[in-house]
Protein backbone atom coordinates (compact mmCIF):
# COMPACT_ATOMS: atom_id res chain seq x y z
CA UNK A 1 0.00 0.00 0.00
CA UNK A 2 1.29 3.33 -1.14
CA UNK A 3 0.64 6.37 1.14
CA UNK A 4 1.47 10.04 0.57
CA UNK A 5 4.82 11.35 2.87
CA UNK A 6 3.22 14.02 4.12
CA UNK A 7 -0.20 13.20 5.71
CA UNK A 8 -3.25 15.65 6.88
CA UNK A 9 -5.39 14.97 9.60
CA UNK A 10 -9.16 14.69 9.35
CA UNK A 11 -10.78 18.01 8.90
CA UNK A 12 -7.62 20.53 7.39
CA UNK A 13 -6.58 21.42 3.90
CA UNK A 14 -3.06 20.91 2.15
CA UNK A 15 -1.14 24.06 1.35
CA UNK A 16 -2.24 25.93 -1.86
CA UNK A 17 -6.10 25.10 -1.01
CA UNK A 18 -8.68 27.15 0.57
CA UNK A 19 -12.18 26.62 1.85
CA UNK A 20 -15.41 27.86 -0.10
CA UNK A 21 -16.00 30.18 2.53
CA UNK A 22 -13.26 31.87 3.33
CA UNK A 23 -13.80 35.29 1.02
CA UNK A 24 -13.02 38.25 2.75
CA UNK A 25 -15.48 41.12 3.13
CA UNK A 26 -15.68 43.67 0.20
CA UNK A 27 -13.03 46.12 0.94
CA UNK A 28 -10.92 44.17 3.56
CA UNK A 29 -7.54 42.78 3.34
CA UNK A 30 -7.51 38.92 2.47
CA UNK A 31 -6.72 36.48 5.62
CA UNK A 32 -2.81 35.07 5.44
CA UNK A 33 -2.34 31.87 5.29
CA UNK A 34 -0.83 30.69 8.24
CA UNK A 35 2.57 30.50 7.29
CA UNK A 36 2.59 32.43 4.43
CA UNK A 37 5.89 34.88 4.44
CA UNK A 38 5.26 38.23 4.76
CA UNK A 39 5.38 41.08 1.98
CA UNK A 40 9.53 41.27 1.35
CA UNK A 41 11.14 44.66 1.68
CA UNK A 42 14.26 46.12 0.78
CA UNK A 43 17.19 45.44 3.40
CA UNK A 44 17.18 49.23 5.05
CA UNK A 45 13.29 49.35 4.87
CA UNK A 46 13.24 46.01 6.79
CA UNK A 47 15.58 46.95 9.17
CA UNK A 48 13.26 50.33 9.67
CA UNK A 49 10.31 47.69 10.36
CA UNK A 50 12.26 45.65 12.99
CA UNK A 51 13.44 49.10 14.89
CA UNK A 52 9.35 49.93 14.93
CA UNK A 53 8.55 46.76 16.04
CA UNK A 54 10.96 46.28 19.16
CA UNK A 55 9.63 49.68 19.73
CA UNK A 56 6.46 48.70 19.78
CA UNK A 57 6.96 45.99 22.06
CA UNK A 58 8.21 48.27 24.68
CA UNK A 59 4.33 50.15 24.81
CA UNK A 60 1.24 48.90 26.31
CA UNK A 61 -0.40 47.43 23.61
CA UNK A 62 -2.49 44.25 22.76
CA UNK A 63 -0.45 41.66 21.14
CA UNK A 64 -3.19 41.87 18.14
CA UNK A 65 -2.82 45.89 17.65
CA UNK A 66 1.01 45.49 17.44
CA UNK A 67 0.69 42.96 14.89
CA UNK A 68 -1.61 45.22 13.08
CA UNK A 69 0.65 48.25 13.24
CA UNK A 70 3.14 46.21 11.96
CA UNK A 71 1.68 44.91 9.31
CA UNK A 72 0.46 48.24 7.78
CA UNK A 73 3.86 49.64 7.94
CA UNK A 74 4.87 47.11 6.50
CA UNK A 75 2.44 47.00 3.65
CA UNK A 76 3.42 51.42 3.53
CA UNK A 77 7.05 50.85 2.77
CA UNK A 78 6.08 48.12 0.37
CA UNK A 79 4.29 50.22 -1.60
CA UNK A 80 7.24 53.15 -1.14
CA UNK A 81 9.46 50.84 -1.99
CA UNK A 82 8.56 50.20 -5.52
CA UNK A 83 7.29 54.08 -6.42
CA UNK A 84 10.06 56.28 -8.63
CA UNK A 85 12.84 57.98 -6.19
CA UNK A 86 11.08 60.94 -5.13
CA UNK A 87 13.32 64.49 -4.94
CA UNK A 88 12.89 64.38 -1.35
CA UNK A 89 13.04 60.95 0.89
CA UNK A 90 9.15 60.45 2.90
CA UNK A 91 10.88 58.84 5.55
CA UNK A 92 13.18 61.98 6.69
CA UNK A 93 11.25 65.00 5.34
CA UNK A 94 7.70 66.22 6.52
CA UNK A 95 6.37 67.64 2.89
CA UNK A 96 7.35 64.55 1.55
CA UNK A 97 5.71 62.66 3.69
CA UNK A 98 2.85 64.26 3.49
CA UNK A 99 2.15 63.35 0.11
CA UNK A 100 3.40 59.85 0.43
CA UNK A 101 0.93 59.13 2.15
CA UNK A 102 -1.78 60.82 0.67
CA UNK A 103 -0.83 59.14 -2.09
CA UNK A 104 -0.60 55.55 -0.38
CA UNK A 105 -4.42 56.38 1.17
CA UNK A 106 -5.72 56.81 -2.51
CA UNK A 107 -4.03 53.73 -3.67
CA UNK A 108 -6.00 52.27 -1.04
CA UNK A 109 -9.17 53.34 -1.52
CA UNK A 110 -9.02 53.44 -5.61
CA UNK A 111 -6.36 51.27 -6.98
CA UNK A 112 -5.70 48.44 -4.62
CA UNK A 113 -6.60 45.11 -5.34
CA UNK A 114 -9.22 44.79 -3.42
CA UNK A 115 -9.95 48.59 -2.89
CA UNK A 116 -9.83 48.84 1.17
CA UNK A 117 -12.34 50.13 2.94
CA UNK A 118 -12.84 53.44 4.73
CA UNK A 119 -12.63 51.97 7.85
CA UNK A 120 -9.08 49.69 6.64
CA UNK A 121 -7.57 52.98 5.56
CA UNK A 122 -7.78 55.14 8.76
CA UNK A 123 -6.54 51.86 10.36
CA UNK A 124 -3.28 51.92 8.20
CA UNK A 125 -3.24 55.85 8.46
CA UNK A 126 -3.29 55.35 12.61
CA UNK A 127 -0.29 52.93 12.29
CA UNK A 128 1.28 55.50 9.66
CA UNK A 129 1.11 58.15 12.52
CA UNK A 130 2.44 56.09 14.83
CA UNK A 131 5.46 55.05 12.82
CA UNK A 132 6.16 58.21 11.96
CA UNK A 133 6.09 59.96 15.52
CA UNK A 134 8.28 57.57 16.59
CA UNK A 135 10.98 58.23 13.99
CA UNK A 136 9.72 62.20 15.15
CA UNK A 137 8.59 63.32 12.11
CA UNK A 138 5.06 63.60 13.89
CA UNK A 139 1.53 63.42 12.24
CA UNK A 140 1.08 63.51 8.63
CA UNK A 141 -1.32 66.04 7.08
CA UNK A 142 -3.71 63.89 6.01
CA UNK A 143 -7.43 63.51 6.78
CA UNK A 144 -9.44 60.34 7.53
CA UNK A 145 -11.95 59.00 5.69
CA UNK A 146 -15.67 59.68 6.60
CA UNK A 147 -16.98 55.86 7.98
CA UNK A 148 -20.92 55.99 7.23
CA UNK A 149 -22.50 56.31 10.61
CA UNK A 150 -25.13 53.51 11.15
CA UNK A 151 -28.59 54.18 12.86
CA UNK A 152 -28.97 53.02 16.81
CA UNK A 153 -31.41 49.92 16.81
CA UNK A 154 -34.56 50.82 18.30
CA UNK A 155 -35.55 48.89 21.70
CA UNK A 156 -38.38 46.39 21.56
CA UNK A 157 -41.35 46.38 23.92
CA UNK A 158 -39.37 44.36 26.45
CA UNK A 159 -36.05 45.95 26.20
CA UNK A 160 -38.34 49.75 27.04
CA UNK A 161 -40.04 48.11 29.72
CA UNK A 162 -36.91 47.02 31.64
CA UNK A 163 -34.87 50.46 30.86
CA UNK A 164 -38.15 52.29 32.32
CA UNK A 165 -38.11 49.84 35.38
CA UNK A 166 -34.29 50.67 35.69
CA UNK A 167 -34.85 54.83 35.20
CA UNK A 168 -37.43 54.85 37.34
CA UNK A 169 -36.22 52.40 40.10
CA UNK A 170 -33.33 54.19 40.10
CA UNK A 171 -34.83 58.13 40.36
CA UNK A 172 -37.02 56.88 43.60
CA UNK A 173 -33.98 55.57 45.22
CA UNK A 174 -32.51 58.47 44.45
CA UNK A 175 -35.62 60.57 46.53
CA UNK A 176 -36.94 62.31 43.38
CA UNK A 177 -41.18 62.83 44.34
CA UNK A 178 -42.84 60.51 42.93
CA UNK A 179 -44.82 63.27 40.63
CA UNK A 180 -41.67 64.64 39.10
CA UNK A 181 -40.71 60.98 38.09
CA UNK A 182 -44.31 60.22 36.82
CA UNK A 183 -43.87 63.15 34.67
CA UNK A 184 -40.52 62.48 33.50
CA UNK A 185 -41.83 59.00 32.30
CA UNK A 186 -44.61 60.41 31.23
CA UNK A 187 -47.23 58.78 33.22
CA UNK A 188 -50.12 60.96 34.18
CA UNK A 189 -51.21 58.32 37.03
CA UNK A 190 -49.00 57.34 39.93
CA UNK A 191 -50.67 53.71 39.37
CA UNK A 192 -49.17 53.42 36.42
CA UNK A 193 -45.61 54.16 37.72
CA UNK A 194 -45.96 51.76 40.18
CA UNK A 195 -45.99 49.56 37.24
CA UNK A 196 -42.41 50.02 36.62
CA UNK A 197 -40.62 50.56 40.13
CA UNK A 198 -39.56 47.32 41.70
CA UNK A 199 -39.23 48.37 45.55
CA UNK A 200 -37.09 45.48 47.28
CA UNK A 201 -37.41 44.82 51.16
CA UNK A 202 -33.99 46.62 51.72
CA UNK A 203 -35.42 49.65 49.94
CA UNK A 204 -39.20 49.47 51.90
CA UNK A 205 -36.73 48.67 55.44
CA UNK A 206 -34.92 51.80 54.60
CA UNK A 207 -38.48 53.90 53.87
CA UNK A 208 -39.31 53.06 57.30
CA UNK A 209 -36.31 54.96 59.01
CA UNK A 210 -37.74 58.08 57.93
CA UNK A 211 -41.15 57.72 59.82
CA UNK A 212 -40.97 59.55 63.28
CA UNK A 213 -41.96 57.06 66.38
CA UNK A 214 -42.69 58.46 69.59
CA UNK A 215 -40.61 57.09 72.17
Amino acid sequence: MVTSEKAFPPGSQPPGTTSENTQPAAGEARPKRHGARPTPLPTDYEQLLAEYSAALEQVPLAADTRRTYTSRVRMYLAWLAERPAAMQDPLTDRRARDWAVRDYRHYLLREADPRRSARYVNNALAALDDFHLRRGLGKADVGREDIPKTAPKAMNAPAQIRWLRAIVTQLIRGGEDLVIVAEMTGHTRLDTLRVYSQPTKEDKQHALRHLTVDR
